[in-house]
C-alpha cells in the first residue's frame, strides 16, 4: 500500500470515528433529564434557565465557561435541607439563550447576574462561583456589595495568563470549530478538569456536548465569553472587595494553577484560602463533601 493510500485511510478512519462519536453523543444527551425541572426568567432579550431548591438562607451558584448548573448537582444534594439554593445557566451557556450579537464580557455578565438576583428577590444572597463564574462572583460582590452577603470562588479564573490569545475577537471561527468539537475533544478537556477520572463517563461527555458545543451559536458564545477572562481589571481591582471571601482550590488543578489562587488571596483583603490536596479544577465534583463542609462552615460565621 502506498504512502498516499495509507494517509488517506488514516484520514478516513479519523473522520468516521469523529462522526460516530458526535452522533452517539447527541443521541445520549437527548435522553438526559435534569433531576429537577427548572424554569426560565426573562432578562432583557435573554431567557435565563434556573432552578430553586430547598429552604433557608439564599445561596446562588454560578458555573464556569463551557459548563452549566449541572456541575453543582452533588453539592446541592448535601445543602438542600438547610439553604434555598438558586442554580443558573449563565447567558450563553447551558439552557439559557445563546445570542450572538451581544457582549459576554465581565461588565455584561455582571449586569445579568445583578438583574437575576433582583428579579428573583434574593435578599443578601451568598454567591458561589467556579472558574470563570468565580471571577464573576468576586467582581459582582465588589461592584454590588449591597446585594451579596458572602462570596466563595472555587478555582477562580482571574489571572490574565490564562488567556494567551484573544480568541474572543474572532468568534466567526465557531462555524469551523463546531466540526472539531467531538467526544474525544471533550474527553481530553474533562481529563484536565477532573482529578477523579471515574467522573469522565459517556453521559458526562454527552452532556457537555449538548449544553455548549452542539451548534455554531453555542461555540460562538463560548468564544465570546473568553473576553471576561481577559479583563485587565482582574485580579488587581479585587483589592477593593470588602465582602467576606472564601477561596477554594485544588492542588491538582490543571486549568487554574493553585499558585494563581494563592496570589489572588494576597490581593483580596481578609480572604481565606483552603486547598484540597487531591482535587482538580472542579472541586465540587471531585469532592462535593469537602466543598459542602467549607461552604456550611463559612456561611455560619
Amino acid at each position: 500500500m502506498t504512502k498516499k493510500k495509507i494517509a488517506a485511510l488514516i484520514l478516513f478512519v479519523f473522520f468516521i470515528t469523529t462522526a460516530l462519536f458526535w452522533l452517539e453523543a447527541k443521541y445520549t444527551a437527548n435522553h438526559f433529564i435534569y433531576p429537577d425541572q427548572g424554569q426560565y426568567l426573562q432578562i432583557d432579550d435573554m431567557q435565563i434557565f434556573y432552578r430553586q431548591i430547598g429552604k433557608g438562607p439564599d445561596v446562588m451558584f454560578v458555573h464556569g465557561i463551557g459548563a452549566s448548573q449541572y456541575i453543582w448537582k452533588d453539592v446541592v444534594e448535601i445543602l438542600r435541607e438547610n439553604f434555598r439554593l438558586t442554580l443558573i445557566d449563565l447567558p450563553g451557556f447551558g439552557r439559557s439563550s445563546k445570542i450572538k450579537d451581544i457582549s459576554y464580557n465581565l461588565d455584561s455578565q455582571t449586569q445579568y447576574l445583578v438583574k437575576i438576583v433582583q428579579n428573583l428577590n434574593l435578599k443578601s444572597t451568598n454567591l458561589v462561583g467556579s472558574s470563570m463564574g468565580g471571577a464573576l462572583a468576586l467582581w459582582t460582590a465588589k461592584t454590588h456589595p449591597e446585594l451579596i452577603d458572602k462570596v466563595v470562588a472555587i478555582g477562580p479564573a482571574t489571572n490574565p495568563k490564562l488567556v494567551p490569545f484573544a480568541v474572543y475577537k474572532f468568534p466567526q471561527i465557531a462555524y469551523l470549530l463546531q466540526f472539531f468539537v467531538n467526544r474525544l475533544y471533550v474527553y481530553l478537556s474533562l481529563h484536565k478538569i477532573f482529578s477523579n477520572k471515574s467522573l469522565i463517563t459517556s453521559h458526562r461527555i454527552a452532556l457537555s456536548l449538548k449544553n455548549q458545543f452542539n451548534n455554531s451559536s453555542s461555540v460562538y458564545t463560548f468564544l465570546k465569553s473568553v473576553e471576561l477572562l481577559d479583563d485587565k481589571r482582574l485580579p488587581g481591582e479585587l483589592s477593593q472587595l470588602q465582602r467576606p471571601t472564601l477561596l477554594l482550590a485544588g492542588q491538582k488543578d490543571q486549568m487554574v494553577p493553585v499558585e494563581y489562587v494563592k496570589e489572588l488571596q494576597k490581593i483580596i483583603p481578609h480572604s481565606q484560602l483552603f486547598i484540597h490536596p487531591d482535587a482538580g479544577h472542579h472541586l465540587m465534583e471531585d469532592d462535593p463533601q469537602w466543598v459542602a463542609h467549607h461552604l456550611v462552615e463559612f456561611f455560619a460565621r
